[in-house]
């Protein structure tokens, strides 16, 4: 999932500021602090502006005198080097050495670039004032894992998740973080989309206090339990309510609370763009799929050959889409789109050859008695002949006529040749299966000596059930099968339109809009 989460929380957060990077070395938390607060600094105000910019506040009546100090010693050569100037706007102007700035380490940050531009400054105003103003400028890549079951129609808070790390003495009260601001202003002027495929809809900061997480934490989400040997260990000990950085006993009542900033930032997909790449071409496809009922029912060729082609069009723009989606674990709304349009072109399929076979009834059971009718004929021959070598064998002039007959011969005939009937009704037969000639009535009355309405109804009388057979006594011409085939081909359209056009409305509907992350 890191791959999914990585995508989108950098669209959101980082996209507009620097591209994920590549090679170099990973920068420090920009918000790292120093020093410790004094008593009359207990609240650190959080601000967030601009997607891109912290604004953090304090009161710290002593800050002022200190840079003042560091500032002269510095530009007096009385130290060396200045660790940290007040600003990198503009060098060589102020030392902030030694006042206490609050500590923030980033708990999602996938990766912050080494070869992004920090700009960071601070503001220290003297007496009766006496706060602090550190602002600061965070380009980075953060990690959050994503559930898209409402792709392409979604939208999310992503989070740049903070812990605050209060730094404070033994004797200090403890520091408080404060929620302040917070706006979704850009920082560079123009006009435009802020981030690609995606608008920034909103920004929330939010503060949780918490007491640290106990041993038993650890202990239930741990697959493997710490060593006996471990003195610190994560599920045998409380090694977790250690006092932040400030050295102390291991004690609950002494532990520092846990203090985390969460900025929540509102994205929305664009779903025009997502339309025109991902959901119309399957929707078109699908659309086609229903010209299908545009040809007769008889001319089944055609039809299974529009289905297949469809079906290879459908797999082609499936590789494509694939390519352009990102991966899950779960089927999202345009796959199953994707499977709803196989499974109409299934149907459309089954559904030509059972018209198909209603259209042809006729003519199928025509055929199936022609078989029957040669199979018996053959049958009598094979008997009549049979009978007539039994009568040769006990009659002495039979067998000297047979033998002047076949010149000699000992030897009966063990086949008869085809009857004139039976030749003529298989050329009937060969030119009905080619389509040249010989219409149903033609061929009918010709192989059964009996017109095509009683062939047909004989034969289909040796095939139906006895309930269809009383059903159908009346209605035994092929335009009868003919209508039957439209008519249910004109009520499967109906049905598949209908219902196709339904899934594909909830498919996009019960699964789009806001989906909660936390």
């Amino acid at each position: 999932m890191r791959g999914a989460g990585l995508v989108l929380a950098a669209a959101a957060v980082a996209a507009c500021l620097l591209p994920p990077p590549v090679l170099g070395q990973q920068q420090a938390s920009p918000l790292a602090g120093q020093g410790e607060p004094t008593n009359a600094t207990t609240d650190i105000y959080l601000s967030h502006e601009m997607i891109v910019f912290f604004y953090i506040t304090w009161q710290d009546p002593t800050a002022y005198a200190t840079v003042v100090e560091a500032t002269r010693q510095w530009k007096a050569g009385e130290k060396r080097t200045c660790e940290r100037q007040c600003s990198d706007y503009v060098g060589d102007q102020a030392c902030c050495d030694g006042i206490f700035m609050p500590a923030f380490t980033f708990r999602n940050a996938y990766a912050l670039p080494g070869d992004s531009a920090t700009v960071s400054r601070l503001a220290i105003l003297p007496e009766p004032n006496g706060s602090v103003a550190w602002q600061v400028n965070v380009g980075g890549v953060f990690y959050q894992p994503m559930k898209l079951t409402h792709f392409p129609f979604d939208s999310y808070d992503l989070a740049v998740q903070l812990e605050f790390q209060d730094t404070s003495g033994p004797s200090h009260p403890g520091l408080r973080l404060v929620p302040s601001s917070a706006g979704s202003t850009l920082a560079a002027k123009g006009t435009g989309d802020a981030v690609s495929q995606f608008s920034i809809d909103g920004l929330e900061l939010l503060v949780s206090t918490g007491p640290p997480t106990t041993s038993a934490y650890f202990e239930a989400r741990s697959t493997q339990q710490s060593a006996p040997g471990d003195p610190l260990g994560l599920t045998t000990t409380q090694a977790p309510l250690l006092r932040g950085v400030q050295p102390g006993p291991v004690s609950r009542l002494v532990a520092r609370n846990v203090t985390q900033a969460i900025v929540k930032v509102r994205i929305s997909r664009f779903w025009g763009w997502t339309c025109m790449n991902s959901v119309l071409p399957v929707l078109l496809l699908g659309m086609l799929c229903f010209m299908v009922f545009s040809l007769e029912p008889s001319d089944i060729a055609s039809r299974v050959g529009v289905c297949v082609t469809l079906f290879l069009a459908m797999a082609a723009v499936q590789f494509v889409l694939t390519d352009a989606q990102p991966a899950s674990s779960y089927i999202m709304p345009t796959q199953q789109a994707t499977l709803a349009t196989y499974f109409l072109l299934a149907l459309i399929a089954l559904e030509s050859i059972v018209v198909y076979r209603i259209e042809m009834r006729q003519e199928r059971a025509l055929k199936r008695q022609v078989l029957v009718n040669a199979r018996e004929e053959f049958a009598q021959e094979q008997a009549q002949a049979q009978e007539k070598g039994a009568g040769l064998e006990h009659s002495p002039e039979g067998a000297a006529e047979a033998g002047m007959e076949g010149q000699g011969g000992d030897r009966l005939p063990t086949a008869t040749a085809a009857s004139p009937a039976g030749a003529l009704c298989g050329s009937l037969l060969r030119k009905r299966r080619t389509g040249c000639g010989a219409s149903v009535a033609d061929w009918a009355g010709r192989c059964f000596g009996a017109p095509a309405n009683a062939v047909t109804a004989a034969a289909a009388a040796a095939v139906r059930p006895d309930a269809l057979r009383r059903w159908e006594t009346h209605l035994r011409t092929p335009q009868y099968d003919a209508y039957v085939a439209w008519r249910v081909d004109r009520i499967a359209l109906i049905t598949l339109a209908f219902a196709y056009v339904l899934a594909i409305v909830l498919i996009f509907t019960l699964q789009s809009g806001y989906v909660d992350l936390f």
